[in-house]
């Protein structure tokens, strides 16, 4: 990637609370009870990331799979941190234009997650409380 600031990698990094989770492609994954869809893991190498070695479960209830955008790591792949792709809330888009940080560009928001329960094949994530936004390149 060179030199390309990577936003949604800074948003991740801005979001996500230390846990530590082993993928197997036979896991399930839950948030707040409506299945979650595993888009891939957002790695902490090169200059795209701040925070390095640090690798980010990427979930979705909105965003089904799909292998024109999104690669799933071999696994088992050890991550130590999850978030969850979603449009933003009105509420969220609402706070960017009192802000005047919003000129109408296609954003999307990572939401940060941490465990509510674990069992050794299903994840059960809640919010950690923490969101933020990014322009979607």
């Amino acid at each position: 990637m060179g030199f390309i600031l990577q936003q949604q990698r800074r948003a991740i990094e801005a979001v996500f609370s230390p846990i530590a989770l082993t993928l197997f492609p036979d896991c399930s994954f839950v948030f707040e009870g409506t299945p979650l869809n595993l888009l891939g893991v957002s790695e902490g190498v090169g200059t795209c990331a701040n925070v390095k070695d640090i690798n980010v479960a990427v979930f979705s209830m909105e965003f089904p799979f799909n292998p024109e955008f999104h690669r799933l790591p071999e696994f088992p792949t050890r991550c130590l941190g999850a978030v969850i792709l979603r449009n933003p809330t009105k509420i969220e888009i609402d706070e960017l234009k009192k802000e005047r940080h919003y000129l109408e560009q296609g954003r999307l928001a990572v939401e940060g997650l941490r465990f509510a329960a674990v069992s050794p094949k299903q994840f059960r994530f809640q919010s950690n409380g923490r969101s933020t936004t990014y322009v979607r390149l």
